[in-house]
């Protein structure tokens, strides 16, 4: 099995927009034969050897994209989701590092690559559906709204647990959390993440 993650809209790929991926596996030896088939005049495959940092980090990142989207239907300006993205980064590095992600891949595309396109891009499943929420849709309006997989919600469920289980401190994934499964309110969930936040960065 060869994972492939990256900053990658759908739509951009069929219209040919130039497109960076990155190609993971256990089984190393299949990895130059799998870019040389996807590599062409406008898509461009890189290599890792770090599977659980590739499949981790494609995955979690849809976490911060949904409270990404809650900013914009705030529309709370770009500094503050700005520093909610990189904020978020950091707790789900600490998510992925705890499972044995290699900190460097979660800096590359398939995590900080993918995790930038998917917070801003007006195409992103999980941004829209974090911008619905926080305009007043329910969580099956938003679900409804979207009509596609929000790859964010179960991948924000997985976290608390995963967390708790390891004893991981997280402020702001719990209330995307709250936000996702609990109908908290969006500008509340934001205002509370600041509260709570410790003064020091790291």
């Amino acid at each position: 099995l060869v994972s492939m993650s990256g900053p990658s809209i759908a739509n951009e790929i069929i219209m040919d927009k130039p497109t960076t991926l990155v190609i993971a596996a256990k089984d190393t030896s299949l990895l130059e034969k799998t870019r040389k088939t996807f590599t062409n005049d406008v898509f461009r495959i890189y290599i890792s050897e770090d599977k659980v940092g590739v499949d981790l980090g494609g995955f979690l990142k849809n976490i911060v994209a949904i409270i990404a989207g809650a900013c914009d239907g705030l529309e709370l300006g770009m500094n503050v989701k700005s520093a909610i993205m990189t904020r978020g980064f950091y707790e789900i590095s600490l998510l992925a590092n705890a499972q044995g992600a290699n900190p460097k891949t979660l800096t590359g595309l398939s995590c900080l690559g993918d995790m930038i396109v998917t917070c801003c891009s007006e195409h992103s499943r999980n941004r829209r559906f974090g911008e619905a929420m926080a305009r007043g849709k329910t969580f099956e309006q938003a679900k409804e709204e979207i009509g596609q997989v929000v790859e964010g919600v179960i991948a924000t469920e997985l976290a608390m647990k995963f967390a708790e289980e390891k004893g991981i401190r997280l402020v702001l994934i719990p209330q995307i959390y709250a936000l996702v499964h609990e109908g908290k309110n969006a500008k509340q969930c934001i205002d509370d993440f600041f509260k709570n936040e410790g003064k020091y960065e790291f």
